[in-house]
C-alpha cells in the first residue's frame, strides 16, 4: 500500500537517516519504516488502557492531556448520536 504524504524533515535529521541507510545497504524509506514500526509499538505499550469515561474525566480535569492527539479529544468528547 503506497500512502504519500509530505514531510520535510530537519536537515540533520535527513542526513543521518540516509546516512544509516547506506551503512545498512537499505532505502532511507525502509529505514523510517522501521523506526515509526518501533515508535507506534512502544507507544501502544506506554499508555495504560483506559474506559472512554476515564479519559474523559481525565481530559476535564486537566490530566494528561498532552499526551492526547486531536483525533483522541475528538472522540472523548463527542456524543454517541454524533
Amino acid at each position: 500500500m503506497d500512502t504519500a504524504f509530505e514531510w520535510t524533515p530537519e536537515p540533520v535529521l535527513l542526513e543521518k537517516v540516509i546516512a544509516l541507510a547506506n551503512q545498512r545497504g537499505q532505502s532511507p524509506e525502509a529505514i523510517v519504516d522501521q523506526a515509526v514500526a518501533v515508535y507506534v509499538q512502544t507507544q501502544s505499550h506506554s499508555r495504560p488502557e483506559l474506559s472512554r469515561g476515564q479519559e474523559l474525566i481525565n481530559l476535564m480535569r486537566g490530566k494528561a492531556t498532552a499526551k492526547l492527539t486531536t483525533d483522541e479529544i475528538m472522540y472523548l468528547t463527542r456524543g454517541d448520536d454524533d
